[in-house]
């Protein structure tokens, strides 16, 4: 049997507990697949430590890039037990495929080959960096967001957030007429949200090369919106 999570659900902001899923997969004996698209490079994510089977992510979001590769992540024990002993008969996913290209440099098909030389240069970048102070400052952006919008009248999630966004929620549906204001008037591009929750809740991203000045600009911005509905 198999859990598959997306441990960030983007739509909402809201970061599930990983240690938690782990310990139930360990107890009922599951393998573990992750969707951590939204949270690789964006919060802590240890493969090992968590016992992670597979993690699935793509050149979007965490690695702030453009979209169009996906890439998949799998540790030994499900490659021993699953991958290596299966007759795949599947065109993309045959994994077996893709590693015995590895081990000679290539891939079973063209990739997309300017997102792996975005790919490349980003994790070089990130790498100089350190990951460790890469992932802090994002977090900062996110802590520092955060504590400027609760002056606001509107609200943020009680649940566990991911540092990669913060959902703002409204009082009165007016989330679709912010989101115009910002783009129309401050040259300002924030996220809607669809379903339910489409006028109501914006999505703040604190990820690729806005900085604290940026966000100090959206918050005053928002402010100055905010009063024509008071």
């Amino acid at each position: 049997s198999v859990l598959l999570v997306n441990l960030h659900e983007t739509s909402t902001g809201q970061l599930y507990d990983i240690k938690m899923i782990s310990k139930f997969c360990k107890k009922n004996n599951m393998y573990l697949i992750v969707d951590a698209i939204s949270t690789f490079l964006c919060d802590e994510y240890h493969m090992d430590e968590n016992d992670i089977d597979v993690t699935i992510i793509s050149s979007q979001k965490g690695l702030c890039v453009a979209p169009g590769m996906s890439m998949v992540a799998i540790n030994s024990r499900i490659l021993k037990e699953r991958v290596m002993n299966n007759n795949v008969k599947s065109v993309y996913f045959d994994f077996n495929n893709y590693i015995s290209n590895i081990e000679r440099g290539q891939t079973p098909f063209t990739p997309a080959v300017g997102i792996c030389m975005q790919i490349y240069q980003a994790l070089k970048m990130i790498d100089k960096l350190g990951l460790e102070i890469y992932l802090e400052r994002i977090e900062k952006k996110a802590i520092d967001f955060r504590a400027r919008i609760g002056k606001l009248p509107l609200t943020i999630p009680k649940y566990p957030l991911s540092n990669a966004i913060t959902p703002i929620i409204f009082k009165k549906p007016i989330a679709i007429d912010i989101f115009k204001s910002l783009k129309n008037e401050y040259d300002m591009i924030v996220n809607p949200t669809g379903g339910v929750n489409e006028d109501y809740i914006l999505r703040i991203a604190h990820i690729g090369s806005n900085d604290f000045e940026d966000q100090k600009k959206l918050v005053e911005c928002i402010c100055k919106i905010l009063v024509r509905y008071e």
